[in-house]
């Protein structure tokens, strides 16, 4: 059996959009673009995201005043943004069109000071949770404090991997193992204005801190501070609770300065285990005024500490997430669960556009206030100022990302999707064994959206696969090893090991997986030499593809047994589920299950148009089926099950160190029977590296 490559192809179904709540209405006209947007969550009793509410809903102050032009525009973020947006057809009075922004610029900043022994390993499993219940799209750095100055933000998973792996607790070290002496701190006054007021843009360290400027939000109340930790072992002096303070308000700031360089929203997650601004309040403002500035919010994950720092350092915590529009986020329990539900909070925000008047433009930030008078059981995350930024009617017509332009530009843009049951010209139905489930159409649509933009992150790495295989009864055949007949005795068992990778074709729609076999139980049969890598880096689209397809086949040649086989990939059932794809199957939900502790979703699918995916020997139509599970938040699948005729394939995903935030293949396992032979196999996958040179998006950081 064999893949029938370059199949028809069409996009996946979707549920017909929803009755409005009120009268639809044309979308909204702004006869200028706004020079404040507001962004606002909105959250119910157990920390949901509400998107039911209208622009009615909302009372907006600034500086003081109630501003009665107040329009809304709904925005989408993360995985399956589009698909929700376009669920979202059609605008009530007052409402923009939906907005999606299936790209999220998140920094996860992890401040080392405060950290005590142990706590790193705690805050190195947070940020692990984070990338994994953050899209596969989402543009994400790393980050840890103290930083040295002039660095980039890199958003590159060599480079996160490269900052969790020197995580280090600093607390118990003092403020000397930072380089920081908080006696020789600059106070409110020294020059450190922004970049282009004609100043020179201040490092990252201690001696970067704050100036007050008019309208910033209003200060502490001298007596709402926490008070300094209790004596014994934990001790924290104030001179270093006060230099912890000041170097790592100081290191958000900086961070904050130049995600300033990008329009849109932007989330900094703030992993920390206390933070004691008691002295270091001007800080605390310049953060928030940074924020506002920066069109971003501070989430504060909370690492569980063992000492006493925790519960002085929490208030100060608390704050800094309020002031810029997010939340404060214990995780001393369930941490995994506190995760997921804080990045699916990320997942809609309302944007208020306010009708412009005269001061909105000041640069300085204005004092904000947003209420739900008749909705007192919902929970509203909002900045305490806001600033004008460059979130435009221009960019709310297209996406607000920071990396929205280049994902435009992108040749190799998403399919659109289409509705069912559209499909391509000579399509013919096949038996359907059950019918479609249209309420999971818009799930689906996540899905695919996941697996496109998988297939591009995939597409540069390359694994080492274990290939094991085994066959009961039937005859197994001769295999040539370099050339050489091996003879006539019958194989039983036979491992390989190859190199597996997945390359986009130029010409052929979707990703072609491909092995190339380099060591047959033991034996070379050809030198190690990374042939695929260097053909598909130096080659043309032609010539690659020609080769690419006679390396699949000249490696599938050492499967052992009379049937032959090459669909033994195991990422072979994403490309079923590419949008493009999706409308050749029926899907219907089977039920839930828990995978390496997360809730998952198990899908049952069979395929319904002709012709089929997979084709046998001679040609003729071999429909698929079988099972998904996948995460509902993300639309992450974590295991596949393929069955074909007389083959059954089951692929697991697991996150992998060496590409932080990416699920990979781990293990496939299949079964073949035909008659009286069975072949079972079992590949595991390791040595995860990049092969091609990457364009990495960099946003350099101000300099002193």
């Amino acid at each position: 059996m064999s893949v029938l490559a370059g199949c028809a192809s069409s996009g996946a179904g979707r549920a017909a959009a929803p009755a409005p709540a009120e009268p639809s209405g044309p979308p909204l006209v702004l006869d200028r673009p706004p020079a404040l947007v507001v962004e606002a969550i909105v959250t119910d009793k157990k920390g949901a995201p509400v998107d039911t509410l209208h622009v009615r809903d909302f009372e907006v102050s600034v500086d003081g005043r109630r501003r009665s032009g107040v329009a809304m525009a709904r925005l989408y973020r993360g995985p399956g943004a589009s698909v929700l947006a376009a669920s979202a057809a059609g605008a009530a009075p007052g409402e923009a069109q939906p907005v999606a922004e299936p790209t999220r610029t998140i920094v996860l900043v992890v401040d080392q000071p405060s950290l005590g022994p142990g706590d790193e390993k705690r805050a190195h499993a947070l940020v692990e949770a984070c990338l994994g219940a953050l899209g596969v799209a989402d543009s994400v750095a790393v980050v840890s404090l103290p930083m040295r100055p002039g660095p980039a933000l890199e958003f590159d998973r060599a480079a996160i991997r490269g900052a969790l792996a020197a995580l280090r607790p600093l607390r118990a070290a003092g403020a000397e193992a930072w380089n920081i002496d908080a006696a020789e701190t600059t106070r409110p006054g020294d020059d450190t204005r922004r970049p282009g007021a004609g100043a020179v843009n201040p490092t990252i360290s201690a001696e970067t801190t704050a100036e007050e400027r008019p309208g910033t939000p209003p200060a502490n109340p001298p007596g709402d501070a926490p008070p300094a930790p209790a004596g014994g072992a934990n001790e924290v002096s104030p001179a270093v609770l006060k230099a912890h303070a000041v170097s790592s308000l100081a290191g958000l700031r900086q961070v904050l300065r130049a995600l300033g360089q990008v329009p849109g929203g932007k989330t900094i997650l703030f992993v920390s285990a206390g933070l004691v601004a008691t002295d270091a309040q001007p800080e605390a403002r310049a953060v928030a005024e940074e924020a506002a500035r920066a069109q971003a919010r501070i989430f504060v994950l909370q690492v569980p500490t063992v000492s006493s720092f925790g519960d002085p350092g929490a208030r100060d915590l608390q704050r800094l997430a309020q002031d810029t529009g997010g939340r404060l986020v214990p995780t001393s329990s369930k941490p995994e669960q506190a995760v997921e539900r804080t990045i699916g909070q990320l997942a809609f925000s309302y944007l208020l556009l306010l009708a412009p008047v005269a001061g909105d433009t000041d640069p300085a930030p204005h004092a904000l206030q947003v209420t739900l008078p008749a909705r007192r059981d919902l929970t509203i995350a909002i900045a305490r100022a806001v600033a004008p930024g460059r979130i435009t009617r221009e960019a709310l017509a297209a996406s607000l990302s920071p990396r929205a332009a280049a994902e435009a530009a992108r040749t190799e843009e998403r399919p659109p999707v289409v509705p069912r049951p559209a499909a391509p010209p000579g399509a013919k139905p096949g038996p359907v064994p059950f019918p479609h489930d249209r309420s999971l159409d818009l799930l689906l649509g996540r899905v695919s959206e996941y697996v496109w933009d998988y297939g591009r992150e995939l597409s540069s790495i390359v694994s080492e696969e274990t290939y094991r295989q085994e066959v009961r009864g039937g005859p197994t055949g001769n295999i040539l090893l370099n050339g050489t007949d091996a003879g006539a005795k019958a194989d039983t068992s036979r491992t390989l090991v190859s190199d597996y990778l997945l390359v986009k074709v130029p010409g052929l729609d979707g990703w072609l997986p491909f092995r190339d076999v380099y060591e047959v139980d033991g034996k070379p049969v050809r030198d190690r030499q990374d042939r695929l890598v260097k053909l598909f880096l130096q080659s043309s689209a032609a010539k690659a593809a020609d080769s690419g397809n006679a390396i699949v086949h000249e490696s599938a040649r050492y499967n052992i047994g009379n049937l032959r086989r090459d669909v033994n990939l195991p990422t072979l059932p994403l490309w079923f589920l590419e949008p493009r794809n999706l409308h050749r199957l029926n899907f219907r939900k089977s039920g839930e299950e828990t995978l390496a502790g997360r809730r998952v979703w198990v899908l049952e699918y069979t395929e319904v148009v002709r012709p089929t995916f997979i084709k046998n020997s001679a040609g003729a139509d071999m429909p698929s089926s079988g099972r998904i599970w996948v995460e509902p938040a993300t639309g992450r699948v974590d295991r596949t099950l393929l069955s074909a005729s007389v083959a059954t394939i089951t692929v697991d995903y697991a996150p992998r160190e060496e590409v932080p935030g990416l699920w990979l293949p781990v293990t496939m396992e299949e079964k073949y029977v035909a008659g009286s032979m069975t072949i079972t196999g079992k590949a595991t996958y390791a040595r995860f590296r990049q092969f091609q040179v990457k364009t990495t998006e960099l946003i350099d950081l101000p300099k002193k």
